[in-house]
């Protein structure tokens, strides 16, 4: 378990080996869990895969790597308008993606956007800067 503060932010990882992602069935020994926490809020949970190449996070540069790609699918969650723009931007098609994972892939990020929101009270443009300090910083 890995645990970071970065600005008010907590992030906890933790590896769990539980499940498969959708989009992979070879991945159960990539599956973690990741807690974040803004300013003593109510903690919030993500299942995240880590890469076939660094299967572990396991370092606070991993671990803030993490909490990137949740805070990035997060501000997509937040500026999508529709399933319909989302498959567009991000290249889907059902004619060679089964139409459940695109819903599954847009409902992700929706979901990222809708529990950082609920921690961040409404303030959601903190996700969005926290995300910019982490790539100026080149941390994910």
């Amino acid at each position: 378990m890995v645990r970071v503060h970065y600005g008010d932010w907590t992030i906890s990882t933790c590896f769990m080996g539980t499940r498969n992602a959708l989009w992979d069935d070879d991945s159960i020994d990539r599956h973690h869990k990741v807690n974040i926490q803004y300013k003593g809020s109510k903690v919030v949970s993500f299942d995240l895969w880590a890469s076939k190449a660094e299967p572990y996070i396991n370092s606070r540069k991993k671990a803030l790597e993490a909490f990137g790609v949740i805070l990035s699918d997060a501000v997509y969650g937040y500026n999508i308008e529709d399933i319909d723009s989302f498959a567009d931007e991000f290249g889907y098609s059902t004619s060679n993606t089964k139409l459940s994972h695109i819903i599954e892939a847009y409902n992700g990020l929706r979901d990222a956007y809708i529990k950082l929101d609920s921690i961040v009270e409404g303030e959601f443009g903190v996700v969005n800067d926290t995300l910019l300090q982490l790539q100026e910083e080149g941390l994910c």
